[in-house]
């Protein structure tokens, strides 16, 4: 009997684990047959074969080793002996392993790198996707930017973060590198992109799909040119180092413009920058695009075209929130209906539509410039964000003054905007009377349509979402990785929503009332309440998403 059958004695039957035997005899893998078999989990799976051979394991879709640590075994070797390397610790290196017996792996492994090999337990088909995942685009990264960084020269120090380095010194290498890291952003459709120095290298990341994945870093010495030049093309103080920083530039990217939001921030190894990456068009999507289901859709139709009324949109930064007020304010716009908008920043720039700017450094704020935008006879007004009380109290007493206020609010749901509005001090006969509608949202990422696998999910993990059956006709899928996803399993976004309408009956709550389980009690009766976590379901059953990124992003109810 083999050791992982002996291991999984008494947790799986002897007829299945006969069946599992049979798959590893075909060469597939018999793991992967039991998790999609619902004979036993992944995480038990790991667990009880982590007990038996004494050996820690890990679940790979997570994890991302470093590229020195890549290089260290070839793809091809990885392949061959379906192994990752994890990590190096002083002399031994620890590295994933789906077929811990292969003692000829472990010394084939410690010849070729001279160090000690330390297993960890992971199962093969999770070892190839993190194969697939990691060796293939951080390998090409990793030549890339070698070959425009150049090798260091024999004996050269790397630089210490706080000394002053000139752009004019590495002029050339260093437009390259950043042009480089703007070009690779964009072909992996990333959201941002962080460059962040440490003591003994320095790190750049790009988050895709809203995840933060690392990549292939440039040289520590050519960090603060390259910061450098970046502060130059966005118009910001080279010779400040001390205090943050934020600008804006338009960089033009395979016939395409492209807005750039920097920011720089000192941390104790010099400064590091985060920079948001916006393709203008891509905001400009009609409400059809965006995620809604058809029944959520009509209703928020209904209410954006009512003349009057506060619609507020909520949600994490980076929810997708722009995108969706840019799509109302489209499908809303008329010639003979005024728009007005005040933004920070202005991202997209709309026909038709009054578009203005809030300044900061001249204290003009959201609150002075919609005083001022009243004055201009709008009957649409769209308000970046409500920031303060000031703001707020603005906006519900021009929305009761005949004027359709649209807005953004930082909560973690629809029914929370209330209470949150509440606690900022506006009072509830205001709010109430003033509020239309909250429409709360967040972007799940989508499987990518060329590589997603069909699989049997966990009964048990359907009781987490607080479903007892599945519908039969629903069709399941998990992330694979390929060539057209960048190995991620994922490919774009789409939306979910939670609308919440205020209907008369949540009108007349007395303040002592007005918490969020009788709102929401309210709302169950009264319409068809779709919660974040209920609309990210349907896109399960849908087969767009993946169980894990519904558990993972949508909070229990």
């Amino acid at each position: 009997m083999s050791a992982w059958t002996e291991a999984l004695t008494g947790i799986v039957s002897q007829k299945d684990l006969e069946l599992a035997k049979k798959e590893e005899s075909e060469g597939k893998s018999p793991f992967e047959f039991l998790i999609n078999s619902n004979l036993i989990s992944k995480k038990d799976l790991l667990l009880k074969l982590s007990l038996y051979y004494k050996l820690p394991s890990l679940e790979l879709e997570h994890y991302h080793p470093e590229i020195e640590v890549l290089r260290r075994i070839p793809e091809e070797t990885s392949r061959r002996f379906s192994i990752l390397p994890l990590f190096i610790l002083k002399n031994k290196l620890y590295v994933a392993f789906s077929n811990l017996e292969n003692l000829e792996a472990q010394d084939y492994l410690r010849q070729l790198t001279g160090l000690t090999i330390e297993p960890v337990f992971s199962i093969s088909p999770d070892i190839e996707t993190a194969i697939n995942r990691n060796y293939l685009a951080k390998e090409q990264a990793f030549q890339t930017m070698k070959s425009i960084a150049g090798k260091k020269q024999a004996g050269e120090k790397t630089i210490e973060a706080k000394k002053e380095v000139h752009i004019e010194d590495q002029e050339a290498p260093v437009i390259k590198l950043v042009n480089y890291i703007f070009s690779q952003a964009v072909n992996l459709e990333a959201s941002d992109i962080h460059i962040e120095p440490f003591s003994d290298k320095a790190i750049l990341r790009y988050r895709i799909d809203g995840i933060l994945h690392e990549f292939p870093a440039p040289p520590l010495n050519l960090i603060l040119p390259i910061i450098s030049r970046i502060k130059v093309i966005s118009g910001l103080n080279i010779a400040e180092h001390r205090l943050p920083q934020d600008g804006r530039a338009s960089i033009k990217i395979n016939d395409q413009e492209y807005d750039l939001r920097i920011s720089t921030i000192p941390n104790i190894y010099g400064e590091e920058v985060s920079i948001r990456l916006l393709n203008p068009k891509s905001l400009l999507k009609n409400l059809e695009e965006l995620g809604f289901s058809a029944p959520m859709l009509n209703l928020y139709k209904q209410i954006i075209k009512k003349p009057y009324g506060l619609v507020l949109v909520t949600g994490p930064t980076g929810s997708g929130k722009t995108t969706t007020q840019y799509a109302t304010l489209k499908y809303i716009y008329k010639p003979e209906k005024k728009i007005i908008t005040i933004e920070d920043p202005v991202e997209y720039h709309l026909d038709g539509i009054t578009q203005i700017q809030v300044q900061n450094e001249i204290d003009f704020t959201f609150a002075k410039g919609l005083r001022s935008i009243l004055r201009q006879d709008p009957d649409i007004i769209m308000l970046g964000e409500i920031r303060d009380f000031e703001s707020a109290e603005i906006a519900m007493r021009a929305s009761l003054t005949g004027h359709l206020v649209l807005s953004t609010l930082h909560t973690n749901d629809s029914i929370s905007a209330v209470t949150r509005l509440l606690d900022m001090g506006i009072q509830s006969y205001l709010l109430l009377s003033s509020l239309s509608a909250v429409l709360a949202q967040r972007l799940l990422r989508r499987l990518c349509s060329n590589c997603k696998t069909e699989f049997t999910p966990d009964l048990t993990n359907f009781a987490d979402l607080g479903i007892n059956i599945p519908p039969k006709e629903a069709v399941f899928y998990k992330p694979k990785g390929c060539t057209a996803c960048d190995n991620l399993g994922y490919k774009g976004r789409i939306a979910i929503f939670e609308l919440l309408e205020i209907t008369p009956q949540m009108r007349h709550l007395q303040l002592n009332q007005i918490t969020q389980e009788e709102i929401k009690k309210i709302a169950l009766m009264e319409q068809n309440f779709i919660s974040l976590r209920n609309s990210a379901i349907e896109k399960l059953f849908a087969g767009i998403t993946s169980l894990d990124e519904v558990l993972n992003l949508t909070i229990e109810e």
